[in-house]
């Protein structure tokens, strides 16, 4: 008989909460976390709910470019020396974060081999999925790349247990992190509806068939 693995805990990449250097922080939905220019002072790793990062041009346009869940990283320019912010982090739904001083977290990857291992694959993860929108931007039409941030979302609800459907992403949310107009959005949604690749009852659920739609 083979046993299932429970799932692990986003928590759990960090050998504990309390620590010099490390604080638990609860934000509600909309809260900014910290805004582009601001000093980077310290990082950050999502325990619960989503963060959505944002670029703001000169002229004051502000364009979502990454929305990320349990277990990932956000504020990494901080550990890398970057002095400035390159970017805003706004909570995009109620969320529980730690906030990593830089030196804490070299101390933790210099003194604690398996954590070391696992901050590596969290950041190859992130940089991969990153990556591969950059990609779909570059070579996929709009209808593919809005299944593709749909499937993503559906992957960042998976890591919160007791979450059923999506959190809650306006249609120009959606338009704006894809680069198409909120009326392209629209008509693939009811297209995805009509096809049983979504549900909209009691929230937006995604069915993984989805997933071939893709490749097809």
């Amino acid at each position: 008989m083979v046993r299932r693995k429970r799932p692990v805990s986003p928590a759990a990449i960090f050998p504990s909460f309390d620590g010099e250097g490390r604080a638990i922080l609860e934000h509600q939905s909309g809260s900014r976390i910290y805004a582009q220019g601001e000093p980077s002072c310290c990082l950050f790793h999502i325990q619960k709910g989503v963060v959505r990062l944002a670029f703001a041009s000169r002229e004051g346009k502000e364009v979502t470019f990454s929305l990320r869940g349990p277990g990932d990283f956000f504020g990494e320019e901080a550990l890398a020396g970057q002095p400035r912010r390159t970017s805003s982090a706004i909570a995009f739904s109620a969320c529980t974060v730690l906030k990593v001083e830089p030196e804490a977290m070299r101390n933790l990857i210099r003194t604690t081999p398996s954590f070391a291992e696992k901050v590596v694959v969290a950041a190859v993860r992130q940089g991969l999925r990153q990556q591969a929108v950059l990609i779909d931007h570059l070579s996929a039409s709009s209808e593919k790349r809005l299944a593709r941030l749909l499937l993503a979302l559906a992957e960042l609800t998976r890591r919160q247990p007791g979450q059923p459907s999506l959190p809650r992403i306006s249609q120009e949310l959606m338009a704006e992190m894809i680069g198409t107009t909120r009326g392209r959005v629209s008509f693939f949604m009811n297209k995805f509806r009509r096809l049983g690749f979504v549900d909209y009852n009691g929230g937006l659920r995604v069915n993984s068939s989805l997933l071939r739609s893709i490749a097809a």
